[in-house]
């Protein structure tokens, strides 16, 4: 385990850790409901049980935005026929509290309450925005409770592998959940062992890949300010009799915070538990950097790597989306203090941040200049084969979502009241 309290820093370190750690588990925990997802976008246009997903149905995209009030948060999914939207209308949304999960698969929305372990069903109207509960084949509600194997909330680590079969990972509980989205039944729970050192890891959205789910993993302890040093992803094989996943770990960076697919791969992206690492500790790090893992494989890529800092010009370097161009999107570090300097709240929430365009094979990084920096975002979105980046007024009263083409040229396209949380293709 990497120790901060080994380094010369005394005083507030304690302190400072604690805040790192504490921000960086609720910008991964949350970041992960952001990142477009392994298959909620490819089987958008599957066709399921309910009303309105009939031929002639109007596109749908699922926009969540999280209203933050004196009492707390709260989560608005809406429904919209295009992302050429302008404003978005929360006035027809689900509303949602403020921990929960929302996505959607085969043309509907699924929203996983954190506050009753109950995922509910929802179905779209032919028009693109109108949401109704959606019913089972015996007209029942579309629900499936969790609590009877013991999840009592989520985290972000679901995906859907096709209509009969869905995957989740509750990271607190160290159990593999295996479910049918069309029955709402649970079909199987196994042992995860992805607890380590009596830590529970931090998993943003996993990928999936030829009959493998990826989740990315990284460990930190926010009481005795320690985190392990190596970058891991836990590898489900839906092929395999058990639903336990195989971990593989890796020392060339420190904690996985994303992992992007192309071309038959999957990348992950040691980003230094978000960069916060360097706040607490004045040891050498390693710089965030890609690993690739391909299907069949039990380790990294020997032969890959790629230092993220010297690519980009950025000592911190975290989250990422991708659009299966050979790129991925990130956010880098642009302020002219050294990370090290600052403290976490302001490395996350400063405006020192700005996307940046990365190749994964190549070795160009291209910044995008047309929006100025801002601070760091939680969420980074691939949609129809474009890249989505959102710019929040330092008060998440309100944000903007820009579409990037592959020059870093962005442009507007919808306004929405509250943080943008989600971004997805429904149908």
């Amino acid at each position: 385990m990497f120790n901060p309290q080994n380094d010369h820093r005394t005083g507030n370190q304690a302190h400072r850790f604690l805040l790192a750690m504490a921000l960086a588990v609720g910008l991964l925990a949350c970041e992960g409901d952001g990142d477009d997802g392994p298959s909620q976008d490819d089987d958008a246009d599957d066709a399921g049980d309910g009303d309105g997903d009939g031929d002639g149905a109007a596109p749908a995209y699922l926009v969540v935005t999280r209203i933050f009030t004196p009492e707390g948060r709260s989560l608005f999914a809406s429904a919209i026929p295009d992302l050429d939207h302008g404003e978005v209308d929360i006035g027809r949304a689900i509303e949602a509290g403020g921990f929960s999960r929302v996505t959607s698969f085969g043309g509907k929305i699924y929203v996983f309450d954190s506050e009753s372990g109950i995922a509910t069903r929802y179905a779209v109207g032919e028009d693109g925005s109108s949401i109704v509960l959606d019913t089972l084949a015996d007209g029942q509600p579309a629900r499936l409770s969790f609590t009877g194997i013991g999840v009592q909330s989520f985290d972000s680590t679901i995906v859907f592998v096709d209509d009969e079969r869905a995957m989740y990972l509750d990271i607190g509980e160290d159990l593999v959940v295996e479910w049918n989205p069309s029955a709402m039944t649970i079909t199987s729970s196994v042992d995860a062992g992805v607890i380590r050192n009596g830590l529970a890891p931090t998993s943003p959205r996993p990928s999936l890949l030829d009959n493998h789910v990826i989740f990315p993993l990284s460990w930190s302890d926010n009481t005795t300010f320690e985190f392990l040093p190596y970058a891991s992803i836990a590898v489900v094989d839906l092929e395999a009799p058990s639903n336990r996943p195989t971990v593989i770990d890796d020392d060339r960076c420190y904690g996985v915070g994303n992992t992007v697919v192309d071309g038959g791969a999957v990348y992950a992206i040691g980003d230094n538990v978000s960069g916060l690492a360097l706040t607490v500790t004045d040891e050498p790090l390693p710089p965030p950097c890609l690993l690739r893992w391909r299907p069949g494989e039990t380790t990294f890529d020997g032969d890959y790597y790629v230092d993220l800092a010297a690519r980009t010009g950025s000592e911190v370097v975290t989250r990422a989306a991708e659009r299966g161009d050979g790129t991925m999107l990130t956010n880098i570090y642009v302020g002219e203090e050294d990370p090290r300097d600052l403290d976490p709240i302001t490395l996350a929430g400063g405006e020192v941040w700005r996307f940046a365009i990365v190749e994964l094979e190549g070795e160009q990084s291209t910044v995008v200049e047309d929006l100025p920096p801002t601070a760091l975002s939680r969420f980074l979105w691939s949609v129809d084969g474009a890249y989505y980046a959102p710019q929040t007024d330092r008060l998440n009263n309100l944000t903007t979502l820009y579409e990037l083409d592959a020059s870093g040229r962005a442009t507007p396209v919808l306004t929405s009241t509250g943080d943008l949380f989600e971004v997805t293709r429904i149908r």
